[in-house]
Order: C-alpha cells, then structure tokens, then sequence
C-alpha cells in the first residue's frame, strides 16, 4: 500500500473513531456525474423535489468534488438525511460515493435515465428511471418528491 492510500484510510478511520456522526435533519446530497446534462437534470428535477419535502430549503453547496479527501466524502455521506445518486452513464466516482454509502449502512436513492442498464446490485426497488425530455424531468421530479417525503417519514418515525 502506498503512503497515500495510508493516508486516506487512516483519516477516514481516525474520523469515524473520534466524531459521532449524527444526520442533520433538512439536509440531501446529491451525487451527479459533472456536466451540463446533469445540471439540468438537478436544477429541474432534484432540486424542486428536494426543497418541496422541506430539504435544503437554506442553501444549495457543494460539500465535496473529485479531490476532496476520503474523510470529507464519508463526513457528507453520514451526515445527509437523504442521498440522491444519479447513476446514468455509471460514472465512477458517483458509483464509488454509492459504494461508500452502502459499507456505511446508508441507502442512497438511485434515479438513472432510462438508457441506461444498471448493475444487478443497484437496480433496486428504490431506483427511479427517467427520460431526459422535459416532460420526463417533469415526472421525475414529481416520482422524486413522493419517494423523498416517503423515505423520510419512514427514517424519522424509525428514529424515535
């Protein structure tokens, strides 16, 4: 193992020893491969849902790119209330953050376009597929909000 490789394990572990990491409630992450498209597709689609199920209603940040280290990606991760992962074109780094999610015992929402194939390990019951146009973003952003608000009232009353 190189000296790196050391260093990002050893600050996502000395992290998850030291720091309780609790969900703060009102918060989503969302995972999209860079590019217009996807912008798009945000600002359409997930953002709306989102902010309709009382979601980031403050503001709208970047947490984390493709060279933040390990431990802030784990720190956005086990701290979101809802993770929203857009895995059309199964971007690496999407999948690998989803990965991350899953070893963490999150359960990110998958959403992907239609064209595309999932993996058999990530088509689950929770994915939602869509179609670029504007009314698919429509739908989307419409299927999206009733899963969002149904994912949330099911973690909160499991919660307490």
């Amino acid at each position: 193992m190189s000296d790196y490789e050391r260093r990002q394990i050893d600050s996502v572990l000395h992290g998850a020893r030291t720091r309780a990491r609790t969900i703060a409630r009102g918060t989503a992450l969302v995972l999209l491969p860079v590019g217009e498209l996807f912008e798009r597709v945000h600002d359409v689609a997930i953002t709306p849902a989102l902010m309709s199920s009382g979601l980031n209603r403050s503001r709208v940040r970047r947490v984390f790119d493709h060279v933040s280290p390990l431990a802030s990606v784990l720190e956005a991760v086990m701290t979101a209330e809802v993770i929203v992962a857009d895995l059309s074109m199964l971007n690496p780094s999407v999948l690998y953050v989803v990965g991350l999610a899953h070893a963490q015992g999150r359960c990110p929402l998958i959403i992907a376009e239609r064209e595309w194939e999932l993996p058999f390990d990530l088509h689950l019951p929770r994915s939602l597929r869509y179609a670029r146009s504007d009314p698919g973003l429509i739908e989307l952003r419409q299927e999206l909000t009733r899963v969002v608000r149904v994912f949330i009232a099911s973690a909160r009353a499991g919660a307490q």
